[in-house]
């Protein structure tokens, strides 16, 4: 949702936080920006401009858009339309490349148009039966198969060699063809007549025989063994209309999708049932393998997609709230991603292990009956009927995987090679900056691990656990770790600079340790009786200044505080109006950010605990704060997933990001500045590049862009 909040300002009428979607966002702040600018309408259009994908609206067709997908390597894209027509489109211009009219309405879900694996062959079935295919480029007219001539054809697919056709045909037969000899037709055994073909699949290109399958209208499955043409194998039927059949991407298995409420699972060659997936409370259109055959995922009218096992049949996942039947989902490539769309005009990009939705692309006007990822994962293609299709960027980042539970903190090691992350399943999980899965698992904690970190040279892990105890970990040995006992739980921990000395907290008190003795140098603690006076006093957070003289620590009382760090004596408090959540040093000792759930990022004076900077945000729930290094950039997460950024000198908002579905925990600068590192309650850690820190002119051109691609209709 948009900024909520004032923060004590005045708001103008106009910008009452009225919009509830990112277009809308944008329209709004652009109209007070005509006017006076205040932080409020700014933070509405960074808020706007995180959260608008739309990167193309692909205009031209002249009736509903009913399906539309990327070509090969990604470089074009089709789209295909109840105006009789299918259309190439540049992916990186939006321009149309082609256009072929086919004389009738193009079929759409299980009989949309496909293109032959290596891009060069676009296959069309009009609902006239005919079947059109051929080389799209260089070329306006796509030729009419001949099989589809003398019998109506309901349904088409083309095979992994770019050359033979599966036609299923209205009287029920299933024909065999090719473009290389389109005369020349196999009609495969084992078909009832007067029972049509509802959905046709080739299997992939995989090592092996070659198989087909189809459904049909009364509930039928059949699989052929193309290799030793006979019968085919009849597969334990639906009771109603198969609206889908597909392979597996190692064609062992074949997901099947009904009428009668279930889609199946079933083993290639035998057909035997793997698994019946039967939650869907109402027809299910489509289903569809994960890239490693582990998943499949179904869409239904019930206005939900789930996601299964597909050896098992548990269901993993439920993407629901919809307002309207679920056409079309689809998993990313890496499968860590799933795309789904829906008849009420909105689509979602949802994490796959969870359901949980990332973010929603929200800008079409009518139904959206496709949608489809790019070869590479950042991109996705809509079809609606408000006659567009939409080319959306769809990047979220660098993701860690893997983890069992929500995350407390996400670190890099001084040299950027590797990111260190801490779980509430008690494991540290070391990762090369650029991998997708862990190199290292640190797991000497029982219970929670509430932070790691690295120390200067990366070769030790400092971590805090919920078990009382705070362990120094060398993380590449088989050593046993040093452990450092205290009476309550450890909910931070820090290396010195020199990686000689470490502080931790626990909720009563800081300790700094000379760790590899275990001596216990400088214990801070509130006096007895102010805690007594005043029990929310109580330490969330702690923090050692890279020169090792100060100590700061963040409480519940709404404040932080500075220590000297030989002596526990306090220098100063640092106040807020809600909880302060985070307080740490900058990289050159002398300024210390602190985050708080009044809304507010303030940067103080390491030296006077005197107010340098205060960075309004528009939300009230922050949780996490952290500075760059050359103080350029100061960073927050809050409660909703969002991080926003600030230009600290300028004490302005110049992005907020959608980073996670929950809580941001913890937010930290590369050392570079390039990269942000985030981790939420939402399972994950990310890295995201911050390269598009603009100014406000800059911001607001970006804006009227983005406003116009989400306001102009045909």
């Amino acid at each position: 949702m948009p900024p909520t909040t004032e923060h004590g300002n005045a708001t103008p009428p106009a910008a009452a936080w009225l919009a509830c979607d990112p277009a809308s966002s944008l329209r709004l702040a652009l109209d007070v920006l005509a006017g006076d600018s205040v932080p409020q309408t700014q933070h509405l259009l960074h808020w706007a401009l995180g959260h608008l994908h739309n990167v193309a609206v692909l205009r031209g067709h002249t009736d509903w858009v009913m399906s539309a997908g990327f070509i090969a390597d990604g470089q074009f894209l089709f789209t295909a339309s109840l105006d009789h027509t299918v259309r190439i489109w540049a992916t990186d211009t939006g321009e149309q490349h082609a256009s072929f009219d086919i004389g009738a309405p193009v079929r759409f879900l299980s009989g949309a148009p496909q293109v032959s694996a290596n891009g060069a062959v676009l296959l069309v079935v009009g609902f006239d039966g005919l079947v059109h295919a051929g080389p799209w480029q260089g070329t306006d007219s796509l030729p009419v198969l001949p099989v589809s001539v003398d019998v109506r054809v309901n349904r088409a697919a083309i095979a992994a060699d770019n050359d033979h056709i599966l036609t299923g045909h209205a009287n029920g037969t299933v024909r065999v063809s090719s473009l290389s000899a389109p005369h020349d037709v196999i009609v495969l055994a084992g078909t009832p007549d007067h029972d049509p073909i509802a959905c046709v699949a080739f299997s992939p290109d995989a090592p092996g025989d070659r198989y087909a399958a189809v459904g049909t209208r009364t509930g039928n499955i059949r699989l052929w063994n193309l290799a030793r043409p006979g019968r085919p194998v009849v597969l334990p039927a639906h009771a109603e209309w198969v609206n889908t059949v597909e392979f597996s991407h190692d064609k062992l298995m074949l997901a099947t999708s009904s009428d009668d409420q279930s889609a199946c699972v079933f083993t290639v060659p035998e057909g035997r049932l793997v698994a019946t997936l039967r939650t869907h409370t109402d027809r299910v259109i489509g289903a569809g393998f994960s890239h490693d055959n582990e998943l499949v995922v179904t869409a239904g009218v019930d206005k939900t997609a789930r996601v299964f096992n597909a050896r098992t049949g548990d269901q993993r996942a439920v993407i629901d709230g919809f307002g309207d039947e679920v056409q079309s989902a689809a998993f990313s490539p890496d499968d860590k991603l799933l795309a789904v769309a829906s008849v009420d005009g909105t689509c979602r990009i949802c994490y796959t292990h969870n359901g949980r939705t990332l973010f929603e692309l929200q800008d079409h006007s009518g139904p959206v009956y496709t949608i489809a990822f790019n070869a590479a994962g950042n991109r996705a293609v809509t079809a609606s009927a408000d006659r567009t299709a939409r080319l959306w960027n769809v990047e979220i980042g660098h993701v860690f995987w893997g983890h069992r539970g929500p995350l407390n903190t996400a670190a890099f090691s001084d040299d950027g090679a590797y990111v260190v992350t801490a779980c509430e399943d008690g494991a540290a999980r070391v990762f090369e900056a650029a991998g997708d899965s862990p190199v290292a698992v640190v797991a000497g904690h029982e219970g929670a691990m509430n932070s790691a970190v690295f120390n200067r040279d990366g070769t030790l892990l400092l971590t805090a656990g919920q078990d009382r105890t705070a362990q120094v970990t060398a993380w590449q040995t088989a050593d046993p770790p040093v452990v450092l006992h205290h009476d309550l739980e450890v909910d931070a921990a820090v290396f010195s600079t020199d990686s000689t000395r470490l502080i931790t907290s626990t909720r009563r008190e800081a300790v700094l340790w000379q760790w590899q003795t275990g001596e216990r140098l400088t214990t801070i603690r509130s006096p007895a009786e102010e805690h007594a006076v005043n029990p929310f006093i109580a330490i969330i957070g702690v923090d050692l200044s890279p020169d090792g003289s100060k100590v700061a620590t963040a409480h519940y009382d709404e404040h932080a505080r500075l220590w000297d760090a030989a002596t526990g004596a306090q220098l100063a408090a640092l106040e807020h109006a809600g909880i302060v959540y985070t307080a740490v040093f900058s990289h050159d000792n002398d300024k210390v950010v602190t985050a708080s759930g009044d809304g507010h990022v303030r940067v103080w004076s390491a030296a006077t605990g005197g107010l340098l900077h205060d960075l309004i945000g528009p939300s009230r729930q922050l949780r996490c704060a952290a500075l760059s290094r050359d103080g350029q950039w100061a960073a927050a997460g809050d409660t909703r997933g969002e991080i926003i950024i600030w230009n600290v000198p300028d004490e302005q908002v110049v992005a907020i990001r959608q980073q996670h579905t929950e809580t941001v925990m913890s937010v930290v600068f590369r050392a570079d500045g390039a990269v942000l590192l985030s981790a939420g309650d939402d399972h994950t850690a990310k890295a995201a590049a911050i390269d598009s820190l603009r100014p406000l002119e800059e911001v607001v051109t970006m804006a009227r862009q983005g406003a116009d691609l989400a306001t102009r209709r045909p």
